[in-house]
Formats: C-alpha cells, sequence, structure tokens
C-alpha cells in the first residue's frame, strides 16, 4: 500500500517517519520553515516536490482548528500572503482560503480515500473545512467532551530536533552514563512561560505547583541553552516538568520518554488520551515513574511506530499489516532490560539502542553544532 502525505507545517512528520519505519510506500510533502533539524525526511529522499493525490491512502496534516481560531479573531493578518501560492507557508489566517480552494476539487476525487489530521492545539475549535473532508477525521488535542462528528483522538506530539537526532545517530548518542543520570535533586523544566498564546496559563501553574509542593526544588530556564544542554539538564535532573501551554501536549513528553526521565504534571490531562499517558504524568512528585517505566511507556506508547499504529487501526487497517520494521522490536526490549538492570543493581552502565547505520554515516552527528540557543520556537 502506497500513501501520500501533505503536511502543512511540519508537525505530522513523526507519524510519518513511523509508516515509513513499518514498510509502506510514503510520499510525504510538507510546508513550512526549513530548519537544519527539521528537514530529515528530505534528507532521507522521502519527501517530494508536489502532493501525491492518487495514493491508496491520502493524509491531509495541519493546524486545522488554530487557523481557524485565528481567522475568527481577526489575528495575525498581518503576516505575508499569497494568493498566487496554495502552498505558502504563513500564520495569517486568509492564506488558509486559497490553499482550501486549492485542495477542494482534488480532495473530492479521493475522498474514500482520505484521512485528515488536525495537528493544533486549539482543542475546542473545530475547522469547517477539516469537518467537511475526509473518510476518516482524527485531532491531536480532543476534548473529553469531545464533537458531534465522528473524530477520533490522535495525541501525539514530537520535538522535531529530537526526532531527527533520534532517528539520524541514535539516542545512545545523546544519553549521558548511567552514573551520571538523576544526581540532582530540582525539578527541571526548559521553555517559554510568558508567551502570548498561554494566556498566563503556564506562569499560574508554575505558582500553584510551588505552593503545593514547597519542598521541592524547581529548576526552570526560559533562554541562553543550546538544545542539546536541555536534554543533558533533564537527564540530570529528578523530574522533567510537565506544562502545557496553548494545548494540552507538550515536546516534554517526547523529551522525557525517550530519555527515561521522569515526569511530573502541573495539572491532569483535560483531553482524550489512553491511561498509559496518565500514568506517567502524576501531579504528585511523590508518585514519580521509574526510568525503565518512561522508557516503556515510549517504545509501548509514544514512539513514532506507534503514532503510526494508532492512525491505521483506527482506520480499520488489519494489525498483519502494521508491523514494526524489522529488530524494532528487540531493540527497543534491549533497551528496556538495560535500563530496569541498571537501576535494580545501580551499575555504571550505559543505556544504549542500536543506531540507525541504514541511514546515516558519523559525520551527519555534526549537525548538532548547528543547533539554534533555545527559544519559543522550539516550545
Amino acid at each position: 500500500m502506497d500513501i501520500g502525505i501533505l503536511d502543512f507545517g511540519g508537525n505530522f512528520a513523526g507519524a510519518a517517519l513511523g509508516l515509513l519505519a513499518q514498510g509502506f510506500e510514503v510520499s510525504y510533502f510538507r510546508t513550512g520553515p526549513r530548519q537544519p533539524h527539521e528537514s530529515l525526511l528530505a534528507r532521507l529522499g522521502w519527501e517530494v516536490s508536489e502532493p501525491y493525490f492518487r495514493a491508496d491512502l491520502v493524509i491531509v496534516a495541519g493546524s486545522f482548528a488554530d487557523e481557524a481560531w485565528a481567522y475568527d479573531l481577526g489575528i495575525q493578518r498581518e503576516a505575508p500572503l499569497a494568493p498566487e501560492d496554495p502552498f505558502f507557508f504563513s500564520i495569517n489566517p486568509l492564506q488558509r482560503r486559497v490553499r482550501d480552494r486549492w485542495l477542494e476539487p482534488r480532495l473530492r476525487e479521493c475522498e474514500h480515500r482520505l484521512a485528515f489530521v488536525d495537528m493544533s492545539d486549539c482543542g475546542e475549535v473545530l475547522d469547517p473545512f477539516f469537518a467537511a473532508h475526509g473518510k476518516w477525521k482524527f485531532k491531536r488535542e480532543l476534548p473529553l467532551y469531545g464533537f458531534n462528528v465522528d473524530i477520533e483522538p490522535f495525541p501525539y506530539l514530537y520535538n522535531p530536533t529530537l526526532l531527527s537526532m533520534e532517528w539520524s545517530v541514535g539516542l545512545d548518542r545523546l544519553e549521558l552514563p548511567a552514573e551520571a543520570r538523576q544526581s540532582r535533586d530540582a525539578i527541571f523544566f526548559a521553555g517559554t512561560i510568558a508567551h502570548w498564546r498561554y494566556f498566563g496559563r503556564r506562569a499560574a501553574l508554575l505558582h500553584r505547583f510551588m505552593q503545593r509542593y514547597p519542598r521541592e526544588t524547581l529548576r526552570v530556564v526560559q533562554g541562553g541553552m543550546t538544545v542539546l544542554d536541555v536534554w543533558n539538564e533533564l537527564q540530570l535532573a529528578k523530574a522533567g516538568l510537565y506544562l502545557p501551554g496553548r494545548g494540552e501536549l507538550c515536546f516534554r513528553l517526547h523529551e522525557c520518554a525517550a530519555f527515561g526521565v521522569p515526569l511530573v504534571a502541573a495539572e491532569e490531562l483535560t483531553i482524550s488520551v489512553p491511561d498509559a499517558w496518565r500514568r506517567v504524568l502524576p501531579i504528585d512528585p511523590t508518585h514519580l515513574r521509574s526510568s525503565a517505566e518512561m522508557l516503556a511507556f515510549y517504545h509501548k506508547h509514544y514512539h513514532p511506530i506507534r503514532a503510526a499504529q494508532c492512525l491505521l487501526e483506527h482506520i480499520g487497517l488489519a494489525p498483519a499489516a502494521i508491523t514494526p520494521e524489522p529488530g524494532f522490536l528487540e531493540r527497543a526490549r534491549h533497551r528496556e532490560e538495560d535500563a530496569a538492570r541498571s537501576e535494580a543493581q545501580s551499575a555504571a552502565t550505559t543505556i544504549t539502542i542500536e543506531g540507525d547505520d541504514r541511514v546515516f554515516d558519523d559525520e551527519d552527528f555534526e549537525i548538532v553544532d548547528d543547533l539554534e540557543v533555545w527559544s519559543s520556537g522550539d516550545v
């Protein structure tokens, strides 16, 4: 089966990688900013220069609710607009009208094999264009009360920088030695606190968290650190703090789970997610999960392959058609066993996972040197 993906903004890249890892023929077309750490699929040769609508399954992903929200409020119209280019990437909500007019007749021809995925963090808004198209509909932030249309939850969000490093050089190149990990008592958070889209939510949650747990040491960094420094600090911390922004899914879930770092949430999730999500996000620091449990959660519930499986299972493909890439489960299992053994024996060993030599040589690790300083764009 071949799959054609149109990804407006790039937030569907993780699931696209998961589909590729399972052996599907994928034609991936995306719009959005082009930074070195966000171009993994292009560098692997899996991106195409124009959308592919003749595939057995067509997936259109984008931040549709965010666009509808901005359009209704009449904001962000000072951003650039290109009426002649349906794929021009802009936060101007009028640009979506150009894109939608171009898409309409083409989507009508593949409606019976079309899946729409709303990757926005605006859970309470339903975009009319999104609601009107697609045999299958998925929403990243689906409120517990739901909508009166048939939409499935798709709660997967990946840090594009970590995704690129993870799939090119392997997480073992980014992990600290076991004897150094979680050697500090502080709970750590790095990211933007006062973004205008958050409406003061993060600042209020931080204040309440410190009031509830005055004996906990909380370290918050809002700038001046590279992404690699942030990941190192996470691995040294007692736990990572999970703070929602405009929406409830945060890059911290991907980062901490992939590195085996316990998480503590500032508040309980109110969107549709599997129970496994809630179990690894306790709101009480005395109920932290272990490193082995976090790694097990990542490989069993949050790895990009799992995102792809979730989507395809809801579409109705037989389980036999969605098996992981050869050796993936064995490598994941070995990694979990190493983590558990390290904790049980307090041994000075490094938790490793086999690298992906199929696609990258060692010199590609040099892309770390080009990473920008942590900023609001990384959150």
